[in-house]
């Protein structure tokens, strides 16, 4: 078999074709003296195997060409680098000098790389030297390999560092104006380059959102009942009464629930915030009364702005405290507190590592301790 390329064996210089023929002939016929099938070696270079390759190393044998410049190209990026510099700086000289290397460090590393690929690169008759028409073409490719490198590699640390990727947050409108909104804003203060998207819809909607995908992440007022969904629980938080500014018991410090008696209470519907909800009427029932419900609908400052049209009253979270419509008063409850519990849900393993990322800046900004659980369900409280 006739052959196509010089082949480095062993890792030494490249055996001729005719040498490389002859000694394996003679090596054959040795074989075939001691009586043993003849042996049969083949070097493949990495880059191509069979097919086209094997043809293109063909025409490159027949061209004179290589088999590092044909077969396979492998070239280490700090040799692109000092090529460049000594191109620039147009002598190895002042080119040692901006790498900090010696001259014959150098020329070392130059001729290396014109073994690497195949041809000569750098004109050396000339002073200052010059690149060959081949040297010129590959200088353009080198810079822009090592621009595409450069922007691969701050791509790969922006993606370890949790700078590169999205997170879509939906939050309950409730939320807006509480700590949920300032965890987004924090996040994104921490990682700039992460690209964070929050929309603020009803709890049903971004509950079919988190299941369809159009979300990431679903801060709510509830625990949603999908399978494979995670749900982590961030913290609790009291609710304050909101009354009319002129009512009697806006005079007080504090309103417990058995003087609630007489009042209409307006909650938005159960299925935005079923433990809040339930734990309100419990609350009532539990002083003594079954509470005359009014539903409606909006987020706790809708439901203030009702309150201070005389429709009845609500209840907000403290966080709401200095958020106050004109015409209403909040006031602390007792007798007894109610809070609520807001949660994270999502899908852990369609998360990216911004989308992680950002589970974990919520729990570790407001989790709830470990021995502090959700409130029981309101149904199970003692009543009296």
């Amino acid at each position: 078999m006739p052959v196509h390329q010089p082949r480095s064996l062993g890792g030494g210089d490249p055996v001729e074709p005719g040498r490389g023929a002859a000694a394996r002939r003679r090596r054959g016929a040795g074989c075939h003296r001691a009586g043993a099938a003849p042996s049969t070696r083949r070097v493949h270079a990495p880059a191509h195997r069979g097919g086209a390759g094997a043809r293109s190393r063909g025409a490159a044998a027949a061209q004179g060409r290589t088999p590092a410049a044909e077969g396979r190209l492998i070239v280490e990026t700090r040799r692109l680098e000092v090529f460049i510099a000594l191109a620039d700086a147009g002598g190895f000289r002042q080119a040692a000098d901006r790498l900090f290397i010696t001259q014959p460090a150098l020329s070392q590393q130059i001729m290396r790389l014109e073994k690497d690929v195949g041809v000569q690169l750098i004109d050396r008759s000339t002073r200052p030297i010059s690149l060959t028409e081949a040297g010129r073409e590959f200088y353009f490719r080198c810079k822009n390999v090592l621009d595409a490198m450069g922007e691969v590699s701050q791509l790969l640390e922006d993606a370890r560092e949790v700078r590169f990727g999205r997170v879509r947050i939906g939050i309950v409108p409730a939320m807006l104006f509480a700590a949920p909104a300032r965890m987004v804003r924090t996040f994104r203060q921490r990682f700039p380059k992460a690209e964070v998207q929050l929309r603020s819809i009803a709890t049903s909607y971004l509950v079919e959102e988190l299941e369809q995908g159009s979300i990431d992440v679903a801060i709510l007022l509830t625990r949603p009942e999908l399978k494979d969904v995670a749900s982590h629980a961030l913290y609790g938080e009291d609710y304050l009464v909101c009354l009319p500014e002129d009512h009697p018991l806006a005079a007080q410090e504090q309103v417990s629930f058995a003087q609630l008696r007489n009042e209409r209470i307006l909650q938005g519907p159960r299925s935005a915030n079923p433990a809040g909800f339930d734990s309100i009427i419990a609350a009532c029932v539990g002083a003594g009364f079954s509470p005359k419900t009014g539903e409606a609908y909006g987020s706790y400052l809708d439901l203030a702005g009702l309150v201070s049209a005389g429709m009845g009253v609500s209840f907000v979270p403290v966080s709401y405290g200095d958020l106050r419509p004109s015409g209403v008063v909040y006031r602390p409850l007792v007798d007894p507190t109610v809070s609520m519990n807001v949660s994270v849900s999502c899908y852990e393993r369609r998360l990216d590592s911004v989308g992680r990322a950002f589970v974990q800046h919520c729990i570790e900004s407001c989790a709830v301790p470990a021995d502090a659980a959700p409130s029981p369900d309101p149904r199970e409280r003692k009543q009296g």
